[in-house]
């Protein structure tokens, strides 16, 4: 399967730091407010693969910017219950970590 993204993705790059001087902008972080929340939803009220922005989108946003930033998911599945909510949540706190 082809790379869909242009970066590489692997966790290799797990723990290395963006330092300011090379950020576009700052999405959350200690000056800004941000969260992450996973809700799980029953399989008719997914779209798959859909997503919504709220707000501007990166390139409505001027460099060295700093924007509040939330990621809120609605997951789906045949065995997902809502206590895994909060194992879904790690994860996917887990993998930008890996760009």
């Amino acid at each position: 399967m082809a790379n869909e993204f242009p970066f590489e993705i692997s966790p290799m790059f797990e723990g290395e730091r963006v330092r300011k001087d090379d950020m576009f902008v700052e999405l959350a972080g200690p000056k800004s407010r941000g969260f992450e929340l996973v809700r799980a939803a029953g399989l008719d009220e997914i779209e798959d693969g859909k997503f919504t922005l709220i707000g501007p989108d990166l390139s409505q946003m001027q460099d060295g910017s700093r924007h509040p930033y939330a990621m809120i998911y609605r997951v789906a599945g045949k065995l997902l219950e809502p206590d895994l909510e909060a194992i879904v949540e790690r994860r996917n706190h887990d993998f930008p970590n890996y760009i």
